[in-house]
Protein backbone atom coordinates (compact mmCIF):
# COMPACT_ATOMS: atom_id res chain seq x y z
CA UNK A 1 0.00 0.00 0.00
CA UNK A 2 1.04 3.56 -0.53
CA UNK A 3 0.93 4.52 3.13
CA UNK A 4 3.30 1.67 4.03
CA UNK A 5 6.01 3.17 1.84
CA UNK A 6 5.99 6.50 3.71
CA UNK A 7 8.57 6.03 6.46
CA UNK A 8 7.71 9.32 8.18
CA UNK A 9 4.42 7.85 9.41
CA UNK A 10 6.21 5.40 11.68
CA UNK A 11 3.92 3.16 13.74
CA UNK A 12 0.89 5.33 12.95
CA UNK A 13 0.47 3.46 9.66
CA UNK A 14 -0.79 0.42 11.58
CA UNK A 15 -3.84 2.40 12.73
CA UNK A 16 -5.05 3.05 9.18
CA UNK A 17 -7.75 0.64 8.00
CA UNK A 18 -6.11 0.11 4.61
CA UNK A 19 -2.88 -1.28 6.13
CA UNK A 20 -4.38 -4.74 6.66
CA UNK A 21 -6.32 -4.83 3.40
CA UNK A 22 -3.87 -7.10 1.56
CA UNK A 23 -3.97 -9.75 4.31
CA UNK A 24 -7.37 -10.87 3.02
CA UNK A 25 -6.01 -11.97 -0.35
CA UNK A 26 -4.34 -15.05 1.15
CA UNK A 27 -7.72 -16.26 2.39
CA UNK A 28 -9.20 -16.09 -1.09
CA UNK A 29 -6.19 -17.32 -3.08
CA UNK A 30 -4.42 -19.86 -0.86
CA UNK A 31 -7.26 -20.62 1.59
CA UNK A 32 -5.00 -19.77 4.54
CA UNK A 33 -5.70 -17.75 7.66
CA UNK A 34 -3.54 -14.70 8.37
CA UNK A 35 -3.22 -13.20 11.87
CA UNK A 36 -3.22 -9.76 10.25
CA UNK A 37 -6.85 -10.37 9.36
CA UNK A 38 -7.78 -10.27 13.06
CA UNK A 39 -5.78 -7.06 13.54
CA UNK A 40 -7.55 -5.54 10.56
CA UNK A 41 -10.94 -6.48 11.97
CA UNK A 42 -10.06 -4.93 15.33
CA UNK A 43 -8.96 -1.71 13.66
CA UNK A 44 -12.21 -1.59 11.68
CA UNK A 45 -14.29 -2.21 14.82
CA UNK A 46 -12.42 0.59 16.55
CA UNK A 47 -13.23 2.99 13.72
CA UNK A 48 -16.85 1.83 13.74
CA UNK A 49 -17.23 2.43 17.48
CA UNK A 50 -15.57 5.85 17.46
CA UNK A 51 -17.18 7.30 14.35
CA UNK A 52 -20.50 5.51 14.84
CA UNK A 53 -20.69 6.84 18.40
CA UNK A 54 -19.85 10.32 17.18
CA UNK A 55 -22.58 10.10 14.53
CA UNK A 56 -25.16 8.88 17.01
CA UNK A 57 -24.23 11.66 19.41
CA UNK A 58 -24.28 14.28 16.65
CA UNK A 59 -27.65 13.26 15.20
CA UNK A 60 -29.32 12.75 18.57
CA UNK A 61 -28.80 16.46 19.25
CA UNK A 62 -30.35 17.54 15.95
CA UNK A 63 -34.01 17.99 15.22
CA UNK A 64 -34.32 15.96 12.05
CA UNK A 65 -38.04 15.19 12.29
CA UNK A 66 -39.39 18.63 11.46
Amino acid sequence: MLLDSISALGPVRYAFPVHYLTSWTTMFTANEFSPDMVAGILVQVGYLVVFGGAAIHWFSRKDIRS
